[in-house]
């Protein structure tokens, strides 16, 4: 596996796959991974020829009062994991890589409607914005055939993948999990049915 970090280098290492015609593949991550990012990549592997991993803790889906400087940076670890499981690239940018004039961005996705209105979009006004706005800007970046993620935002062909429930709490995983006491964890005492 190969890691990189600047844009010129992402695009250096795809020359050579987009020149024979190959698929690439993007799983887009904030890192601290978990068997549920694993699968999204085991996913990634079938569907394409080249796999990048995305490692990228985005300050623009975290609110003022939120978590993000204690958001755990595991790159090390999160190498390790890709690495054994077979990933080709994986790319760690810095701010400056993603947002190159300066953040907050310039140009930034706003949404509207039922996504942005309910649930996590009530609770917390403008994380979907900051979703849409960076993932957006890896698919230009990356420009992948396929993207394969848990929920939300797409282009080209996406598929999304239903991620197990863990077996304590029924809870999906998450990286943010770091920070919730029992008492957060929705579903946490009662058990989750499979609804598929």
């Amino acid at each position: 596996m190969r890691r990189i970090q600047t844009l010129v280098e992402l695009r250096a290492a795809l020359t050579e796959p987009r020149a024979a015609q190959k698929r690439v593949g993007l799983v887009p991550t904030m890192g601290n991974l978990h068997a549920g990012h694993l699968e999204l990549v085991a996913r990634a592997q079938q569907a394409a020829d080249v796999v990048v991993v995305s490692l990228f803790v985005n300050p623009l889906q975290f609110g003022p009062n939120e978590d993000f400087s204690r958001y755990p940076r595991t790159l090390e670890a999160d190498d390790v994991q890709l690495e054994a499981v077979g990933v080709d690239l994986l790319y760690a940018p810095e701010v400056g890589q993603i947002y190159p004039n300066g953040y907050p961005p310039a140009i930034a996705v706003r949404l509207s409607g039922h996504l942005a209105e309910t649930l996590e979009g009530r609770l917390r006004p403008r994380h979907f914005d900051g979703v849409a706005t960076v993932v957006n800007i890896l698919f230009n970046q990356v420009q992948p055939g396929v993207t394969i993620k848990s929920k939300f935002v797409g282009v080209a062909e996406d598929r999304f993948v239903p991620i197990g429930r863990g077996p304590d709490d029924g809870n999906a995983p998450s990286g943010r999990q770091f920070a919730a006491s029992d008492a957060d964890r929705p579903g946490s005492h009662a058990p989750v049915h499979d609804q598929r």
